[in-house]
């Protein structure tokens, strides 16, 4: 128990000053071990492949939708498999939007606000036919 022996060591050696003092050099350590923790986050991020670590849903949910894009621009062979409706309507509304992934989401976040509990399919039908209403297209 090695981390207990530690921890006893460093209580016994802080207990050796006056109260004041040794609440300050304890917050002296934590500030920094947390600046340490930091400094490693930040080196870790500088390693090239390791931002996996560091993304959030939106910035994964982003990229999905950049490669389906891609993607669709690729698949021109009559024996690709079909693609599932979502996928067809997610495309539509980037191509409608220009590639704009920070759009695509405002709309589809504002529709999901103002009619919770329909289906992903009906929000972008949704915001598609909006668009196209919108803007001339219907």
């Amino acid at each position: 128990m090695m981390g207990e022996r530690i921890i006893m060591d460093y209580m016994s050696w802080l207990a050796g000053f006056p109260i004041s003092v040794a609440v300050m050099i304890f917050l002296l350590h934590l500030l920094l071990c947390l600046f340490a923790l930091f400094l490693l986050f930040f080196l870790i991020a500088l390693i090239p492949g390791s931002d996996f670590i560091f993304m959030d849903i939106e910035d994964m949910l982003e990229n999905w939708l950049a490669d389906k894009l891609k993607q669709r621009g690729k698949r021109t062979s009559i024996l690709s498999p079909p693609r599932d409706q979502v996928e067809i309507l997610e495309s539509r509304l980037l191509e409608i939007l220009g590639g704009d992934i920070p759009t695509a989401k405002r709309l589809l976040r504002q529709q999901k606000l103002s009619k919770p509990g329909m289906s992903t399919e009906w929000y972008l039908q949704k915001v598609i036919w909006d668009l196209e209403r919108d803007r001339g297209l219907r």
